[in-house]
Parts: structure tokens; C-alpha cells; sequence
């Protein structure tokens, strides 16, 4: 092992800094900086890296705490996982030619990191690769780029803007949102974008996870051409007051529309299935759910907290387990005759409900399907139904009356 004052290298491998200075140049010769080398050198302000570095291992800078400045050399062709995590105070870096890839958590808690310029042979960004960037307000992507994780911004507070190079053949970017290059998928909105979103018409795909979490938007037009929602499309769009469903989406997927804010909600008699937690956790009083529903998921509606009444009708033949679970204004509830049982924890902490009357269809109940029911006193069904053998848990009032 070659031991240069503070610092311990092997066969070109900086290993680790041992030096006190929090001005640090690499010495040259170096040709890769290993992992945790400088993990947690919370007084070192800046780094030149020399250019015979090629590569930057996993965790190589993490915890430099008080990091502002770092060199990275012209022929770098790797950046390791979570490299520069928490490095808090780093405020700009330039990801040089040669780098392909921004990987898992590269720059993740990278809490003053402001401007970053990613070379042109970037090809793709991984999960949460810049979560936590709390000063990054725009990123503007390479005509190489060609994937990106729509996770890759997770917690980014003031990200709110993307560009991309016009000669990108992949994406394409209107208003700050991203758009497949032929206009037929809206890709990603960042998450901090405030104000409208208005989809072009000829966009027919609403991705996954394109609008999640864009909770400070007022308002997204969807144009009639949109014919597939993907999974959490919507979720937790808290300021969207409504949304239009166009004729051609017929089905609404895993927790398409999770917590958002709408105060009521009509599904459209188009819509034929509404997948497992489509609505899980919204916050609107009232839901119309049309004729042409023929299969609703499991915790469908669940965590609903002030959805009142609701009526099922009566195509769909089948109620999943915890379809209302949590759902603790519920008041009211209608279900359809056809359905054979009501499943484990159907009705969990629906807190306010104080009688129901099940149909004649309903066969059995099955264990803890009311549990945690404060207020419940009454479950009406038909002679014969079979009870399970702790249906009531935690429902002290509850009692079953046969008809």
C-alpha cells in the first residue's frame, strides 16, 4: 500500500483520506476513488479530483457534510451509488463526458445542490438519484437521455421545472412536463410545479405516476384522446377539485386517483373497473359509482375519512376484503344483490356506521368484517347466513338480526 501523506492508496485505488485540511487535492496517478474514502470528512469544503480518475466508487463521498466544491476529471466514465449522499452543502456540479449513468441515490440529501449539468453522454437517471435536492429547481436533459426513474426527484421541494434538448429522440418537454417525442404520453410532471397543467389533445396515455404527488397543482385538462390512465397517474393531487374522464378510459387502475382532494366524485358510466386502492384515501363526501362498474378492487375506497353514503350497484357481483375500511364517516351504505359474502375487514374503523342492512344474496361473513365498528348496533341478514367466528372485534355494540 502506497502511503502519501493523508491519504492511503493501493494499486491506484484512493482507499481512504486520512489528512485534517478541508481543502483536499487527490493526488495524480489515482486512477479510482474507492467506497466510504471520504465517508463522513465533514470539515473538507472542496475536492479536486485529478484526471487520471475513471471511476468514483459506491458511498466514495457520503457525509461530507460541509462539501461546496468539488472537481470531477474530464475522463470520468463512473459514479457509484449513493456517491455524494448528504453532501449538504454542495451547490453545483458538472457530471463530465464519459459518465453514461446517474445511478441510485448518486446525489441524494444533496439539500443546497442548485445547478447540475449533465454531459451529453448521459444516457438514463435511477431511483431517487437526486432525492432530497431541496435547492434544485430545473434539470435539463441531454438529447442522449433516453430513461429516467420517476422517482429520481423524491423530495425535491422546489423542483418544478424540465428541459430537454431538442434533439432528444425519446422525450420532449411543453410547459416544464414530459411528453414522449410523439406526443402520446405525458411521461412526468415535477412534483413542485404550481398552477394548470393542460394536456394537448392527441396525447393518449396518462402514465404511471406522471402527475404523483403534484400536490401543489390547481387544476390538469384532459383532452378526450386519452384513452389509458396508468397506475397512480393522479395520486395525491391534493388541489385538483375535479377531473373529466374521457370516453375511451374504461378502466381506473391502482390508486389512479389516491389521496387527492376532490370534495365529490362521479364515475362516468364509460368506467367498467375500478382497480385496488383507486380511490384510497381521497378526501371527497360524496361518490357516484355508475351501472357499468362490474368489478371494484380491494381497499378500493379504503382511508376514504368523509365519504357519507355510498351505493354499489348491482353489476358488481363481487366485494373484495376492505373495500370501506377506515372509511369513518360512513353513514350509509347500499349494496348490491348478487354479492355472496362480505369479506374480512370490509367495514374496519367505518366508525360512524350504525346499522346495515345486508341483501339476501349474502351468504356469510367472514372474521373481523366490522371490526374496530364503534357505532355499530345492527347487521340485518337473511336466515341462514353463516357468521364468522369474530366478525365483531373491537365493536362492542354490534349484533347480528336475522330476517
Amino acid at each position: 500500500m502506497d502511503k502519501i501523506s493523508g491519504f492511503e492508496i493501493e494499486n491506484g485505488v484512493l482507499l481512504k483520506y486520512t489528512g485534517r485540511s478541508d481543502e483536499v487535492t487527490v493526488p495524480d496517478g489515482v486512477t479510482a476513488v474507492g467506497s466510504y474514502a471520504f465517508k463522513n470528512k465533514y470539515k473538507v469544503r472542496s475536492i479536486v479530483i485529478p484526471q487520471s480518475v475513471t471511476s468514483i466508487a459506491d458511498h466514495a463521498f457520503i457525509g461530507c457534510s460541509a462539501l461546496e466544491q468539488i472537481t470531477l476529471p474530464d475522463f470520468l466514465t463512473g459514479l457509484g451509488e449513493d456517491a455524494f449522499e448528504d453532501c449538504q452543502n454542495l451547490k453545483t456540479v458538472t457530471v463530465p463526458h464519459g459518465v453514461t449513468e446517474i445511478i441510485s441515490g448518486t446525489f441524494g440529501g444533496c439539500e443546497a445542490l442548485s445547478e447540475i449539468t449533465l454531459s451529453d453522454t448521459v444516457q438514463s437517471i435511477g431511483e431517487k438519484a437526486f432525492w432530497g435536492c431541496k435547492s434544485l429547481q430545473k434539470l435539463h436533459f441531454p438529447a442522449s437521455l433516453n430513461a429516467f426513474e420517476k422517482d429520481a426527484f423524491y423530495l425535491c421541494k422546489v423542483f418544478s421545472e424540465i428541459t430537454i434538448d431538442e434533439n432528444n429522440p425519446v422525450f420532449c418537454s411543453v410547459d416544464g412536463v414530459v411528453y414522449t417525442k410523439d406526443m402520446k404520453e405525458v411521461v412526468y410532471c415535477p412534483c413542485e410545479k404550481d398552477g394548470k397543467v393542460v394536456i394537448p389533445y392527441g396525447v393518449t396515455t396518462v402514465g404511471a405516476h406522471a402527475f404523483d404527488d403534484c400536490d401543489r397543482l390547481t387544476g390538469i385538462t384532459v383532452p378526450e384522446s386519452v384513452t389509458v390512465f396508468g397506475e397512480w397517474a393522479f395520486y395525491n393531487c391534493y388541489g385538483i377539485q375535479s377531473i373529466h374522464i374521457p370516453h375511451g378510459v374504461t378502466e381506473l387502475p391502482e390508486r389512479v386517483f389516491g389521496s387527492c382532494g376532490f370534495p365529490e366524485f362521479d364515475i362516468p358510466d364509460h368506467v367498467t373497473k375500478i382497480f385496488d386502492r383507486a380511490f384510497d384515501g381521497c378526501r371527497f363526501t360524496r361518490l357516484s359509482i355508475p351501472d357499468s362498474v362490474n368489478e371494484i378492487g380491494r381497499y378500493a375506497f379504503s382511508g376514504c375519512s368523509n365519504l357519507k353514503a355510498v351505493t354499489i350497484p348491482d353489476s358488481v357481483q363481487v366485494l373484495p376484503d376492505n373495500v370501506f375500511c377506515m372509511c369513518r364517516a360512513l353513514t350509509e351504505v347500499h349494496l348490491p344483490e348478487g354479492i355472496p359474502s362480505i369479506e374480512s375487514g370490509t367495514f374496519h374503523m367505518c366508525v360512524s356506521l350504525v346499522e346495515i342492512t345486508l341483501p339476501d344474496s349474502v351468504k356469510k361473513i367472514c372474521n373481523s368484517a366490522f371490526s374496530s365498528c364503534d357505532s355499530l348496533q345492527t347487521v340485518s341478514v337473511a336466515a341462514g347466513t353463516e357468521i364468522g367466528q369474530n366478525v365483531f372485534p373491537y365493536s362492542p355494540n354490534a349484533r347480528v338480526v336475522f330476517r
